[in-house]
């Protein structure tokens, strides 16, 4: 259990650092945008999915449902990073509507 924490967390603090890198430097590694944000959005599900299994017990069932929201918003985006999505939800560009329910 502990092991799986830990590994969680290093895809979370790597999705994290990513993600600062692409805000400072557009273009750090030379490939194309999406590649890395694709990267940064599994890395970050992988994350948000070790913490909450790690803690569903504590959490309960409104737990479940922060990380089913979580889940369902790490996922629009993974789907916008593989198909180059433009779209809107609920009138919200796809891009802020993710990260939107993981505020919820």
């Amino acid at each position: 259990m502990h092991a799986a924490l830990r590994i969680s967390g290093i895809a979370a603090l790597l999705g994290g650092a990513l993600r600062i890198l692409t805000a400072v430097a557009p273009d750090p590694l030379g490939w194309p945008l999406w590649t890395l944000y694709l990267m940064i959005d599994v890395l970050l599900l992988g994350g948000w999915v070790g913490i909450y299994v790690a803690h569903r017990r504590q959490t309960g069932t409104l737990g479940l449902v922060a990380a089913l929201l979580g889940i369902v918003g790490l996922a629009t985006l993974i789907v916008r990073d593989i198909m180059h999505l433009d779209t809107r939800v609920f009138g919200l560009p796809i891009y802020m509507f993710g990260p939107g329910l993981l505020l919820i």
